[in-house]
């Protein structure tokens, strides 16, 4: 029989709410309604103290602000509007504190959505950077690597880093060519405030470490620590027995 085993796997939606570590970077991540992909923030909570925020007051003391993705953002650019957080977000990127946006989150920093065929909706942004985000009917739904060259703090960790991840979006996003920080439109950024349109900067280790000083559990090294705890609990021998007399013809 196997026990109950907290494993800290990714949830297939919404926030993976692990035990805080209580040591780290403070990181705040909105987390609108229509918030998306936030398995990819599994790993920083073992070595950050992450907030998931949806009132202004939770911003407070945050080193690290992140905007993530979103399956709508007119929709998450408006309730962040209602809960005050639209004008929270900007007082403290004002105040030079990092603020963080990947894709949805990235659109959400800019003027504004640009959607002439009402692909999810047009929105006014958050201002944040000079830039506007078109949206296009067809999918950008790619692997993709970020490659950065050296950057000025807050951003220093991600320096000279080579991030592997993922796009998923229907927006295009043009800007001037003074914030464009990699080449294809892929991250943008100024002062304190950086959009990407790769995910999975906090699942890369090296980028990881560099951001908090610590090491994270890998995915696989979890799932090789569930696969120990079947094989301990479990006669697998006695099962894969049975799974290949399954396999075998009936009168074979």
């Amino acid at each position: 029989m196997l026990p109950w085993i907290d494993h800290g796997l990714p949830d297939e939606e919404g926030p993976t709410v692990l035990a805080r570590s209580g040591h780290g970077p403070r990181v705040s991540v909105v987390c609108g309604p229509y918030a998306s992909n936030l398995d990819e923030f599994v790993q920083l909570q073992q070595v950050a103290r992450v907030n998931w925020v949806r009132t202004a007051a939770q911003l407070a003391d945050a080193d690290l602000i992140v905007l993530p993705g979103s399956k709508h953002v007119a929709n998450d650019l408006a309730w962040l509007r209602d809960a005050g957080l639209a004008d929270a977000v900007s007082q403290a990127a004002g105040n030079g504190i990092a603020v963080l946006g990947i894709c949805g989150g990235l659109q959400m920093l800019g003027q504004r959505i640009e959607d002439p065929d009402r692909v999810e909706g047009a929105a006014e942004g958050l201002g944040l950077l000079p830039m506007v985000t078109h949206y296009e009917t067809s999918k950008r739904t790619t692997q993709n690597t970020v490659c950065f060259g050296p950057l000025a703090p807050p951003w220093s960790w991600l320096g000279e880093c080579r991030i592997s991840g993922y796009e998923i979006r229907h927006g295009v996003t043009q800007a001037p060519q003074d914030i464009q920080i990699v080449p294809d439109g892929r991250a943008f950024g100024r002062g304190n405030v950086l959009g990407l349109y790769v995910h999975g900067v906090f699942e890369d280790p090296v980028a990881l470490t560099a951001f908090a000083g610590a090491v994270s559990t890998t995915l696989d090294t979890t799932c090789d620590q569930l696969a120990d705890a079947v094989e301990s609990h479990l006669d697998t021998a006695w099962l894969l027995k049975r799974l290949e007399q399954a396999d075998k013809p009936i009168g074979g």
